[in-house]
């Protein structure tokens, strides 16, 4: 018994040690508190805000991703039955006039991306994002990429398309939050430019909301969905990318 305790004692430090090293302390204790408060139905989400420059030249040069196809896809089309997307999240989306762009190999879907030029109200946390300036930036949230194709072009020839029907509308920068947990996601979006513009910790427990942030409103306690905290994320100097 004495020699199982020693391993387990042991094994806590390593995890958290691995933990920070690999998110940060302050990420790193993020993930260990949310461990902790899904246990009681709580949960905490930290967010990183990026905006992502759409500009005028392509991000996906040459015949690369050529045998991808990328088309707007609608709620009700047959080839989201596969992917992680229940119905009630799909008509969520669709009332908020979000569009989902769907990356197709082979007439199959392997990926999508998820855009709403105007502002979008939040389905993980009580909050409401507003992209400015208006019809210069838009809101893109929920990239996502069959495991067995994120070694590929996928993610950067959803961007790529995502660029071209965006600035065809002119949009010049697409806002988006990203967890700050999700170290390969951050990853990929500076790798195209993205910027981090601010971040904010969503703290829920039973009907209870904190949010602190680096943004205005920078502190907000909600009890209610008629009580949530609007951010108003502004891109950089969107001129400088037309």
């Amino acid at each position: 018994m004495g020699l199982g305790l020693r391993s387990a004692s042991v094994k806590l430090p390593q995890k958290i040690s691995s933990a920070v090293k690999e998110l940060g302390l302050v990420n790193a204790l993020v993930y260990a508190t949310h461990r902790v408060l899904s246990r009681v139905g709580g949960a905490i989400h930290r967010y990183y805000f990026l905006a992502q420059p759409l500009t005028a030249e392509p991000i996906l040069p040459g015949a690369r991703g050529r045998s991808i196809i990328v088309r707007v896809v609608g709620i009700d089309d047959p080839a989201l039955r596969n992917m992680p997307l229940v119905r009630k999240v799909l008509e969520y989306r669709a009332a908020q006039n979000a569009i989902c762009l769907g990356a197709f190999k082979s007439e199959n879907l392997i990926g999508y991306l998820w855009l709403c030029i105007g502002p979008y109200r939040e389905d993980e946390v009580r909050a409401r994002f507003v992209p400015a300036p208006p019809r210069q930036s838009s809101w893109d949230f929920d990239v996502y990429v069959l495991p067995e194709h994120r070694l590929g072009v996928c993610f950067t020839k959803l961007w790529e398309e995502a660029r071209k029907y965006l600035r065809e509308r002119g949009v010049l920068w697409s806002i988006s939050r990203i967890s700050a947990l999700n170290r390969s996601s951050l990853v990929a979006h500076e790798r195209l430019g993205a910027r981090r513009i601010g971040t904010a910790i969503f703290l829920r427990l039973s009907r209870a909301q904190v949010t602190v942030a680096s943004l205005h409103p920078y502190v907000h306690l909600s009890f209610s969905s008629a009580s949530i905290p609007e951010f108003v994320l502004r891109a950089p100097d969107a001129a400088s990318h037309q």
